[in-house]
């Protein structure tokens, strides 16, 4: 005979199921005829062999193990069971992985830190419509007559740099005609090639001496004129590509951040309080640090000692200065010396206190910084959240007493999952206060490295915060500034920019940007080498500008402006007498 619940086979006149613990009744020839409900009551159950006792401790003991698992991960176990300074580390310690991870991640999408030698390459183009509402007004402000030649311009650039060379490739078009096209190399020797298809196949190349020499003549007839760039773009291009790579710049900040963290010690708690940022609450608990003199010199002493031993750091700015032109190893022994220094500064620094402000789930959601000694300088930047409403604030202020300037932008919204939407002010020292509308935001996406929001602001409230009342630019205030972003995918986002009212978009302006992975660069085997004016003189009189002219004329550009491409050609005759003169 079977047990009708577990199936196993049952002693001879058995009571019960010594498996499962089932009461059995015999019911003559069918074996056995069980009611449950009849023959096992609560009360029986209990006092059988301690079948369900061992049943209930278990559910306890598990549900006792559950608890403590849960409540040992918890803010709570942690903000009761540790001091306020190991809080703190914990705190500061999740707050920095997290936001090192999103730093890190934006470096690598935007393309910075490739290998020394490595490809990086980009495709950039803006567009500017201008409608009749706009250019109208504007030509009879500054009496320039038709300007409807302006009415779309476009302007596309491929860049790409490759083995600390450089090249970019930009168009320029006007109502979708292209007019002029501008080719440029520069490479490893500070060259820099310029070709211009419309006039000629040929390339110029100027150095960076030449540059300079140029620059100081026309300075003599222009002091203000800026100076040459030619070396800081070599310069650029090579430091960008000796940047590290985002793993090991993670592993870094990583490293340097818990070793601040670590060596901070005179930490406070207060109690449970209500932070209000644009006027939304959220409970939170305040640590307050207050690193003193001994906490400072230890420190400095520890990140001196550290950094003294760390091949990372040490090839980030070996490469660095080497990109520059300086030798590498002067440049970490400097580096070494200014720790000194900056051990020196960081004792003798003034008293600062900054009030951390935490929520019950361990997440930093406001900092309030504050350098009492230092020119009344403060800082706090944060937001709150409750339930569907948040509130947000980016405030400084501070500077010497004949130029305190405060900064402040502050207010408050809707969250819906990701996706902030609000109004805020802006306001500026003695400013007139200047009103946001955050149409959409998309924190999320931003997490990922991807870009979505709008933000709108009143034309009028610009223009009257600026003190711009000239009539000329009245009608600008009917309208409202649009700025939206967004990001189709990483290394890639899309702005537009706007003026529109409830009628009309008088202004658009487009701007996109595409990381791609370069294409490899062939200095011009062929150059004109310009070093004199006089130089240019053989290049200008062969250059094609009626191409030129035909293009901006096909474009509707009128010939008021296009009669100057004709005194460009004619001065190639005269160049040699403006270099004597020079």
């Amino acid at each position: 005979m079977r047990c009708i619940k577990c199936g196993s086979e049952l002693k001879k006149d058995a009571m019960f199921c010594h498996k499962c613990g089932m009461r059995i009744e015999d019911a003559g020839t069918d074996g056995y005829d069980v009611d449950y409900d009849k023959y096992f009551s609560p009360y029986e159950e209990q006092d059988r062999p301690g079948k369900k006792k061992y049943y209930i401790a278990g559910a306890v003991v598990a549900a006792l193990i559950v608890f403590i698992l849960c409540f040992c991960n918890t803010n709570t176990f942690k903000r009761i069971f540790y001091k306020p300074v190991d809080y703190y580390r914990y705190v500061e310690k999740k707050n920095a992985v997290k936001n090192i991870g999103l730093i890190s991640g934006w470096y690598k999408t935007c393309g910075i830190g490739a290998d020394n030698g490595g490809l990086i390459g980009s495709e950039e183009s803006i567009n500017l419509k201008l409608s009749e509402n706009i250019l109208n007004p504007v030509s009879d402000a500054f009496g320039t007559g038709d300007l409807g030649f302006l009415s779309d311009i476009g302007i596309y650039r491929k860049s790409t740099i490759y083995d600390n060379v450089g090249s970019t490739n930009t168009t320029v078009s006007l109502r979708d005609k292209q007019i002029l096209t501008l080719n440029t190399v520069s490479d490893d020797e500070n060259l820099l090639y310029i070709r211009i298809p419309e006039l000629s196949d040929d390339y110029v190349a100027f150095n960076k001496s030449a540059l300079d020499d140029a620059r100081k003549l026309i300075g003599n007839y222009a002091p203000a004129m800026p100076k040459g760039n030619a070396g800081k773009i070599k310069d650029y291009r090579s430091i960008i590509t000796s940047l590290p790579e985002a793993a090991r710049m993670s592993r870094i900040m990583n490293k340097y951040s818990d070793i601040v963290f670590d060596n901070i010690e005179d930490v406070s708690r207060s109690g449970r309080e209500t932070l209000e940022i644009g006027g939304i609450g959220q409970k939170c608990w305040i640590l307050t640090v207050k690193p003193g003199y001994r906490e400072m010199m230890k420190l400095t002493g520890v990140l001196r000692d550290t950094l003294k031993e760390d091949e990372d750091v040490k090839e980030i700015i070996v490469k660095k200065a080497e990109a520059g032109g300086y030798d590498g190893d002067d440049a970490w022994d400097a580096f070494i010396d200014s720790l000194y220094v900056f051990e020196g500064f960081a004792a003798s620094c003034p008293d600062v206190e900054m009030k951390v402000y935490v929520d019950s789930r361990g997440k930093i959601i406001c900092r309030e910084i504050d350098l009492n000694d230092y020119s009344q300088y403060k800082i706090k930047y944060g937001r709150t959240i409750k339930g569907r409403e948040f509130g947000a604030q980016l405030y400084v202020s501070g500077g010497p007493e004949d130029y305190n300037r405060e900064f402040n932008i502050e207010g408050s919204g809707k969250k819906a999952g990701s996706h902030y939407s609000g109004d805020f002010t802006l306001s500026f020292s003695d400013m007139d206060s200047i009103g946001l509308t955050l149409n959409s935001f998309d924190h999320k996406a931003f997490e990922s490295q991807k870009l979505s929001g709008q933000i709108s602001v009143s034309a009028g409230d610009i223009t009257d915060a600026l003190g711009a009342d000239d009539p000329a630019f009245e009608f600008v205030k009917d309208y409202l500034a649009v700025f939206k972003v967004e990001s189709p995918d990483t290394g890639a986002y899309d702005v537009e920019l706007k003026l529109a009212d409830s009628k009309a978009e008088p202004i658009i302006c487009t701007y996109s940007y595409r990381r791609t992975g370069g294409s490899r660069i062939t200095l011009p085997a062929d150059a004109v080498m310009v070093e004199k004016l006089t130089d240019l003189k053989g290049y200008l009189q062969a250059a094609d500008f009626d191409r030129v002219e035909n293009n901006l004329k096909g474009a509707g550009v009128p010939e008021s402006i296009t009669k100057y491409i004709d005194y460009i050609e004619r001065a190639a005759d005269y160049i040699e007498y403006v270099d004597l003169l020079l």
